[in-house]
C-alpha cells in the first residue's frame, strides 16, 4: 500500500514539474514573439528608408553608405528565425507578406528562441541607428 502511495505522489510531482516547466516555456516563447514582432515592425521601417536612400540621390548620402545598409538589412533578413507558434503576419515595406525559407532552427530550447530572437532585434537597431541619422 504504501508504495501505492509513493509511485502516486512521484506521479503527481513528475506531471506538476512538467506542466509547470510548459508554462514557462510558453512565457518565453511569447516574449520572443513579442521581440520578434517588435523587430521586424523596425525592419520595416528599416527597409522603407533604405529604398527611399536609393530613389533619392539628393539626400547626400553615399551610394557606398546606401548599398553597405542594403548588403547588412539582406544578411540579417537571411538570418532571421520565425518563432513557432507566432501566428503573427509580418508585412514588408512593399507591402507583401514576407516568404522565409524554413527559418526555424531543428532543436532549441525556449530560452535558445529567446536568445536568437534578442540577438536579431540588437543586429536590426543597430542598423536603424546607421540609416537612420
Amino acid at each position: 500500500m504504501n508504495y501505492k502511495i509513493n509511485r502516486s505522489l512521484t506521479f503527481g510531482l513528475v506531471l506538476m514539474t512538467a506542466c509547470r516547466g510548459g508554462r514557462g516555456n510558453e512565457v518565453v516563447m511569447e516574449e520572443a514573439a513579442r521581440v520578434h514582432n517588435e523587430t521586424m515592425t523596425l525592419a520595416v521601417a528599416v527597409e522603407q528608408r533604405i529604398k527611399k536612400y536609393e530613389s533619392d540621390t539628393i539626400q547626400g548620402i553615399s551610394n557606398d553608405s546606401i548599398a553597405h545598409w542594403r548588403k547588412l538589412f539582406e544578411a540579417w533578413e537571411e538570418d532571421v528565425v520565425e518563432v513557432p507558434g507566432n501566428e503573427a503576419h509580418h508585412v514588408h515595406a512593399d507591402n507583401d507578406h514576407h516568404h522565409h525559407h524554413d527559418h526555424t532552427p531543428a532543436d532549441v530550447t525556449a530560452e535558445q528562441m529567446l536568445e536568437i530572437q534578442q540577438a536579431l532585434a540588437r543586429r536590426m537597431t543597430d542598423l536603424s541607428q546607421r540609416v537612420h541619422p
